[in-house]
């Protein structure tokens, strides 16, 4: 298994979840081999994407805890595998230092239909190709790809549009500084529309949990390296 995925379900104390999960049925364990294998190849194409998609992974496990009580492994592993479309990417918008123009902003959105297509024939849990597929759509009807609003969005695409856009403020970057917590949960509130309002406060809560635990400076790179899973 990819090192910094065993690290973080060891962390999370989902190795005995996740062996039963694989026991269940032939399918389940032929998922996680297969979504194992994606990030994998995902990590070994950009380390730094395979980070994120570890945190929202984890926020949508978490949420999905309460909110989806039967099935939360299955928003685990599609946050493992929701920006998978990018591994396509060049070097150039993978990996490049400026933020990306509005007129090449096409190819960033490409990444959903890529990763939906990627993923479509391996008949992965419905909740993992929702993840992929509906990531970037937004309550108020103004994300994409398909310009879902409210409801319409299935419930997996509504948490991971909140975790995504979490763990993304919370990243460094080349062309941006990581938000603290506080900066990254009010900049989602003044954007709350684009979130369901039934999910904010459960979120917001969760991320407490985690200043709690790591001292008051949650972001990308405080979250993992005091268990050595960025090492």
């Amino acid at each position: 298994m990819n090192r910094k995925l065993f690290d973080f379900i060891h962390h999370r104390s989902l190795w005995l979840q996740f062996q039963q999960y694989k026991r269940s049925s032939r399918k389940n364990e032929r998922s996680f081999l297969v979504i194992e294998s994606l990030f994998s190849a995902l990590d070994l194409r950009d380390p730094l994407t395979a980070n994120h998609s570890l945190r929202v992974a984890d926020y949508a496990y978490r949420l999905a805890l309460s909110l989806d009580p039967y099935a939360p492994l299955d928003y685990f592993l599609g946050g493992l595998i929701h920006d998978i479309g990018k591994i396509g990417f060049t070097d150039h918008i993978l990996k490049g230092t400026e933020i990306i123009p509005k007129e090449e902003r096409w190819t960033l959105e490409n990444h959903v239909v890529q990763g939906f297509q990627l993923i479509s024939d391996f008949n992965l849990p419905v909740i993992a190709l929702e993840m992929v597929r509906y990531h970037h759509e937004s309550f108020d009807g103004t994300g994409y790809l398909e310009g879902r609003k409210g409801l319409d969005i299935p419930l997996s695409g509504r948490i991971a549009a909140l975790a995504d856009t979490y763990a993304a403020l919370t990243s460094e970057r080349p062309y941006k500084r990581s938000f603290h917590h506080q900066e990254a949960i009010q900049s989602m509130n003044e954007i709350s529309e684009r979130f369901d309002p039934s999910l904010l406060s459960p979120f917001n809560e969760l991320v407490q949990q985690d200043v709690k635990e790591y001292g008051g400076s949650q972001n990308e790179k405080s979250f993992y390296t005091a268990d050595g899973i960025y090492s």
